[in-house]
């Protein structure tokens, strides 16, 4: 049996998203740290092999500091590492790739298709690299393994989901019409299904999330391949590493006037998150008419015990949507005209429709409309 651990999409060194510079900073430091947690639960768990098929770092934001510890933390694996640059870490001609990296580093160097032979496991691990920010071939069409005596193994940064990719669109047939039993893939952060059978093809899927579109733990794959004589089978389980990260929670504080009531229900529902969680709270429900929720003054109240807190606004002022729909005044006209807006529009539409709603029934209503026209500006300055 062999044992492979499968990693990609780290982005280390990252400017991530969210908050300020200091937290971003603070952000890139974790990162390193779990990185560093990664390179233990491998060498603690007695892998034979690791594979890392691109985007590993950020290339433009890679720093000296950054280029050493990776170089300290891969070598200390104390297997082979393989590695196929990608869009966001591509080999060039003096950059960290082409540096002295320690021995038990191999890195695809060519946008053609290469190996390296592993004679003491009988792997032999195909693979290539970006050397700019796209590649527009298929580098496996056609390809046939040419040694079948030996468990083949591909691992590759590219896109499956589309033959038109700028970054190196690759077909599911190819792959297990090419004789591979593991292909070990980066580049999709959010993993489709994992295809099993004859030739096992997955996604590692992000290590470390980068911001709210890579919401919960980031992970990798343990697989391990076991040699039948006629194929190696490989089996992939998702191993966690990070214990939190960004997470977006849609919350509901329906029938809320002030916010002392909204701050309540807040407290309870985000008690759950660790101080490790970036958190975005976007609240939903229909509320008082003259209420809109100050996001700024409940984070400033709520943001303690959480890494970084963001609060959107998505409520509605429909409490009494029967009354105004029937209303046969200037104000059911209002009402009527925002109404779709409010309800099916997208994000930005149903803020604006709920705002000029609140700002007319205010005007309409001569109530006072200044606390809400500060609304107005914050909504200009996104």
């Amino acid at each position: 049996m062999i044992k492979i651990f499968h990693l990609g999409d780290v982005h280390l060194d990252s400017s991530f998203s969210g908050g300020d510079l200091a937290l971003r900073e603070k952000k890139r430091a974790r990162a390193r740290e779990i990185f560093a947690r990664t390179v233990e639960y491998i060498k603690e768990n007695g892998y034979d092999l690791v594979l890392i098929p691109g985007d590993l770092f950020e290339g433009d934001s890679l720093t000296r500091d950054g280029a050493d510890f990776l170089r300290g933390e891969l070598g200390k694996i104390p297997c082979p590492v393989v590695i196929a640059p990608g869009n966001h870490d591509p080999y060039v001609q003096g950059g960290f790739y082409s540096s002295d990296l320690p021995e038990n580093v191999h890195v695809f160097t060519g946008e053609g298709l290469s190996y390296f032979d592993f004679e003491d496991m009988g792997v032999r691990v195909y693979g290539y690299a970006f050397t700019g920010n796209s590649h527009r071939q298929n580098p496996l069409t056609g390809f046939v393994c040419e040694d079948s005596g030996r468990i083949n193994i591909l691992c590759a940064h590219g896109d499956t989901a589309s033959p038109l990719s700028p970054y190196a669109p690759l077909s599911v047939s190819d792959m297990e019409n090419a004789g591979f039993s593991y292909c070990a893939l980066a580049h999709i952060h959010r993993p489709p299904q994992m295809i099993e059978g004859d030739t096992c093809i997955a996604y590692s899927g992000f290590l470390i999330g980068q911001g709210f579109d890579e919401t919960g733990r980031g992970g990798a794959l343990s697989v391990t391949l076991e040699d039948y004589g006629h194929r190696a089978v490989a089996r992939a389980e998702r191993v966690t590493i990070e214990g939190a990260g960004y997470e977006i929670a849609e919350i509901d504080i329906d029938g809320s006037q002030n916010d002392g009531q909204t701050l309540e229900i807040l407290r309870e529902k985000i008690k759950k998150y660790s101080a490790e969680t970036s958190l975005r709270v976007n609240l939903q429900g229909n509320v008082s008419k003259d209420y809109r929720p100050d996001t700024r003054r409940l984070t400033q109240q709520l943001s303690e015990g959480l890494e970084y807190l963001e609060i959107k606004d998505g409520t509605l002022p429909l409490l009494d949507v029967e009354s105004y729909e029937n209303d046969q005044t200037v104000i059911g006209e209002l009402f009527r005209t925002l109404k779709e807006k409010m309800l099916t529009g997208d994000e930005r539409q149903r803020a604006m429709a709920a705002m000029a709603w609140r700002l007319g029934l205010a005007a309409l209503e001569d109530r006072e409309i200044t606390p809400i026209l500060g609304i107005a500006e914050e909504e200009g300055e996104d």
